[in-house]
């Protein structure tokens, strides 16, 4: 009966509850049956080898037998005998329930990922195979309860949790472990050592995190925190967008450019507009534009108060809102299609027609060179079809090659794509004077190599157009 060894746990005949072999008489009067193969157990308790559970008439497959004996075990012990469980860090993701404008202008949840570290808990109490209603008719091996909140055991000897099983714990929020006792040998093994692997030395992992007081404390906080800086973000633009203007507005404005709101892409005005019905309402300047009445007029330019403004109105007012920003680049924004297409007529064909000095300004800057010779290769960045079209991701090194001289400007080939211009300088109304200009003068299409901070790719050829999409899709 040698191949019994490491069975300690049987299960009584006449209640079906847990045994130790230190618990029970030795012989058959031990009253046991195997928990796998339900056979009578004999209570081997001699004073030469270590105590255990024999079977009366040996199964086909103790393996089996054994496994499901140390699974009980483990699960008894768990439950009932160990004093502390050691629990490996908790890595929790909380994500606000509030949501907060991004500098995109869109609206986002902050998110915090908080380790909570391991430690050793005392056992208060527990149970083995607890109802759980929540995830019936799953049964977890164990239940714990400790001081810092209850935790359900899996024992894993030969097969991990059911996936099923895994997903009603984490839909449910328990706090789940799992210990494994896979590699644990079957034989010769104590009920201390088993007691000693299910408190600490048994690799274990968690299932499920579960949701206690600490997550709720942090959701709390982090929700807070949320609601604080975004009222502090609020009051903050309010007042710079109430600060009044350093000087009266003129009857005419050089307006640059105009942008839809919120997703699109800055498209070039240069044209002059009237200004009338200057006004204050409500601690804010207002006007009336050709293109829109009711306009905010302010100083604020930089992109994300201007997105943050065009989110916090959307999600309150029932209207469109336009917007006139005064700085060294005057520009309208607007949340309305039908301004959009008021703009875009206004706007009418580009203009290339600028002062001599800002003429001269633009073409200096874009004939100004790399300050050495080109590489032989440059990373792309993007491509655009000039002038309204999306930038358009191209992530790749193209080769230059037959770099050249021509008017004062530099030429290159691109792979299939011959005489592009490349200049030095990315500035939107830069590049859209370059077209304008290049359109009145030449008549024909461009593309251009924009080389600063990325290289962008710039065209109006339908067929330049085409090929980039083709690289670019490879």
């Amino acid at each position: 009966m040698s191949h019994d060894e490491g069975i300690l746990t049987g299960l009584d005949r006449v209640t079906d509850e847990p045994r130790f072999i230190s618990e029970v008489v030795s012989g058959r009067a031990c009253k046991c049956r195997c928990p796998e193969c339900g056979s009578d157990l004999v209570a081997k308790k001699g004073p030469k080898m270590a105590h255990h559970f024999a079977h009366a008439v040996l199964p086909p497959d103790i393996r089996r037998c054994q496994e499901s004996a140390l699974h009980l075990s483990a699960k008894f012990i768990a439950a009932h005998v160990i004093r502390h469980l050691y629990i490996p860090e908790r890595n929790i993701h909380v994500a606000s329930t509030s949501q907060e404008i991004g500098i995109t202008g869109r609206f986002q949840r902050r998110h915090l990922m908080h380790t909570l570290g391991a430690r050793n808990v005392e056992r208060l109490s527990g149970a083995v195979e607890p109802l759980v209603p929540e995830i019936s008719p799953f049964r977890p091996d164990a239940r714990v309860n400790t001081a810092f909140g209850t935790f359900f055991i899996e024992i894993k000897v030969t097969h991990a949790v059911p996936p099923e099983k895994q997903q009603a714990m984490k839909d449910q929020n328990l706090a789940v472990l799992e210990v494994d006792l896979s590699t644990t040998p079957r034989r010769g093994i104590s009920e201390e050592a088993i007691r000693e692997l299910v408190t600490f030395n048994a690799p274990r992992h968690w299932l499920s995190f579960g949701c206690d007081s600490e997550v709720a404390r942090l959701q709390w906080e982090l929700d807070e925190s949320v609601c604080k800086r975004e009222a502090a973000e609020h009051e903050a633009l309010m007042e710079r967008l109430r600060a009044g203007l350093e000087a009266p507005l003129p009857e005419f404005l050089r307006i640059h450019h105009y942008r839809a709101k919120p997703e699109g892409d800055r498209s070039v005005m240069l044209k002059n507009m009237p200004v009338t019905n200057v006004r204050q309402q409500n601690g804010f300047t207002m006007a009336d534009l050709p293109v829109a009445r009711n306009v905010l007029v302010t100083t604020v330019s930089d992109d994300t108060s201007i997105n943050r403004l065009f989110a916090w109105h959307g999600s309150i007012k029932k209207h469109p809102l336009t917007v006139l920003s005064i700085s060294d680049s005057t520009g309208i924004y607007t949340a309305s299609p039908s301004v959009l297409k008021r703009l875009f007529e206004y706007r009418g064909n580009l203009d290339s027609r600028v002062s001599r000095n800002r003429h001269e300004g633009i073409i200096h800057r874009l004939r100004t060179n790399w300050g050495g010779p080109l590489p032989e290769t440059i990373w792309v960045d993007a491509f655009k079809a000039w002038p309204d079209g999306p930038h358009v991701p191209y992530l790749e090194n193209v080769s230059l090659s037959r770099i050249r001289q021509k008017k004062g400007f530099t030429f290159a080939d691109i792979h299939e794509l011959q005489d592009v211009m490349v200049v030095f300088d990315d500035d939107q109304l830069s590049i859209n004077y370059l077209f304008a200009r290049h359109a009145k003068v030449k008549g024909g299409p461009l593309t251009v190599l924009a080389l600063a901070k990325s290289a962008t790719i710039f065209t109006n050829a339908r067929i330049v157009l085409n090929k980039l999409r083709q690289y670019s899709s490879h």
